[in-house]
């Protein structure tokens, strides 16, 4: 774009990467960071074996801030309004995850998630839709923080225009990058191979404990 002179002034456009601050200078673009997010989601498992729905549903949360997020009394609710709130003094570290599972112990069971918590959202009648469900992360304010359409939902929070947000059972929706959020379908993607408590990884070559480890992308004895 040509420069252009408005009242003898000149401005010019800002070079690729940069944008106008409003006065007249031109800064660097930034892409938005995140802070408490829903990160990944397993809401259609696997169609075989003994998993079954919903114990094996989960949805992650990750904390993108530099310092430990509180998580009390924060909630997470699904398009029927089944609403799950986090217990007391949970908490998040920078740079951690939290798994939100319907039975800790079945998950357990399948992943090997390290260090990152994982909490059952008993009380709660959350079940994730596998055609389409919203899910809506609100601090304790009640204030939505973080919101995720799939399926038949997507266009409800990503716009009509957006393409669909979908995975197939066994697979998971996640984010591209934990660390930023821009509100758009283009932080999403689908993943064949679950990731929860961490972040996606390459392929391991060991894949033959049965739990799928911080970091692998296959093992016969969980994903086939």
């Amino acid at each position: 774009e040509e420069c252009t002179v408005v009242d003898n002034a000149i401005t010019c456009p800002c070079a690729a990467g940069y944008e106008d601050d409003g006065n007249g200078a031109c800064v660097e673009i930034v892409a938005p960071t995140s802070g408490v997010i829903i990160s990944e989601v397993m809401y259609d498992a696997p169609n075989y074996g003994d998993w079954s729905e919903p114990a094996d549903e989960w949805i992650e949360l990750y904390n993108g801030k530099s310092s430990t997020a509180e998580l009390t009394l924060w909630t997470l609710t699904d398009a029927q309004g089944d609403t799950f709130t986090i217990p007391n003094a949970t908490a998040i570290d920078p740079g951690e995850y939290l798994i939100l599972t319907a039975d800790v112990d079945s998950f357990n069971a399948r992943w090997n998630v390290g260090d990152a918590q994982v909490i059952a959202y008993d009380g709660s009648a959350m079940s994730l839709g596998n055609g389409g469900d919203l899910l809506i992360l609100a601090n304790d304010l009640g204030v939505a923080v973080d919101t995720v359409g799939y399926e038949s939902r997507t266009d409800d929070v990503f716009g009509d225009t957006a393409a669909e947000l979908e995975a197939g059972p066994g697979q998971t929706i996640y984010r591209l990058d934990p660390t930023i959020n821009t509100g758009g379908r283009e932080d999403w993607s689908a993943a064949d191979y679950p990731t929860p408590g961490s972040a996606p990884g390459t392929v391991a070559t060991d894949c033959t404990n049965g739990l799928r480890d911080a970091g692998e992308l296959c093992d016969p004895g969980v994903i086939g």
